[in-house]
């Protein structure tokens, strides 16, 4: 193995760098959520507050939007498990 290659392996499994890593993969999470949450939130309020368009309109919108918010918690919390959970982490190449 190349000195390069020992030195980028021991940086990938320092504790410094794992933390910094689950850090800022967990504000970026955060930070998404609230605003998706937010948009969503002030996309409702205007919808309701519209009194042309159908009951029907809204409750299927409401629908996709509770079904997108669904598969996004989903496709996270599948990630993390899967993260956690490798069969191949001890193999080296």
């Amino acid at each position: 193995m190349a000195p390069e290659n020992k030195e980028l392996r021991h940086h990938k499994l320092s504790t410094y760098a794992r933390v910094e890593r689950f850090t800022g993969g967990l504000l970026l999470a955060i930070g998404a959520i609230l605003l998706i949450f937010d948009s969503l939130l002030e996309g409702f309020y205007s919808m309701t507050a519209d009194t042309s368009m159908p009951l029907s309109y809204k409750l299927a919108v409401l629908g996709v939007a509770i079904g997108l918010v669904l598969l996004l918690i989903s496709v996270f919390r599948e990630s993390l498990f899967f993260r956690n959970h490798e069969r191949y982490k001890d193999i080296e190449r």
